[in-house]
């Protein structure tokens, strides 16, 4: 997978193959054989799965899920991944605050290169989620997102759209 070259600013791929969840932790395989990279992890809790995991070779790009692990376990998971050539890839959170903070994440990461984000037109636009913020991130006509600068999470939430 090629790498982000510019400081500051997250790639989307326009396609990336790969299969996501194709392991359920009482089912583990040694030495598995594949022509295609296997994602996986969302379903996954704790350090010590994702460490099984990893040790076993069941993922090539691990993708913990940023609501339910948190950016320090995270963090973490992204070390171990790292010791073993992995790529980490947070799975895609909410699609607004969750992807924010796994944007910081990445951007923080040597073996993180890729947001995944849900845009499925003519539904699911990733940007109506990313709505809820006053300046949302936006992708970049060459498809990258940059990294809010602001302090925290460098976003802040539309108060109009909070309910009294």
């Amino acid at each position: 997978m090629p790498e982000i070259q510019t400081p500051g600013l997250l790639h989307v791929a326009d396609l990336v193959v790969r299969i996501a969840e194709p392991i359920e932790i009482g089912r583990i395989a040694g030495n598995l054989r594949r022509v295609i990279p296997i994602a996986g992890g969302e379903g996954n809790r704790g350090l010590h799965e994702f460490r099984l995991l990893l040790e076993r070779g069941c993922f090539d790009i691990v993708q913990p899920e940023i609501l339910l692990e948190g950016p320090m376990e995270i963090r973490k998971i992204a070390v171990i991944a790292e010791s073993m050539n992995k790529t980490m890839v947070p799975h895609l959170g909410d699609g607004s605050v969750g992807t924010v903070c796994n944007m910081h994440l990445i951007a923080s990461l040597p073996n993180s290169n890729y947001l995944e984000i849900t845009h499925d037109l003519p539904l699911l636009d990733y940007s109506n989620r990313l709505a809820i913020f006053e300046e949302p991130p936006v992708l970049t006509k060459d498809g990258y997102f940059n990294v809010p600068k602001e302090p925290g999470l460098g976003v802040t939430i539309n108060k109009d759209l909070i309910l009294s």
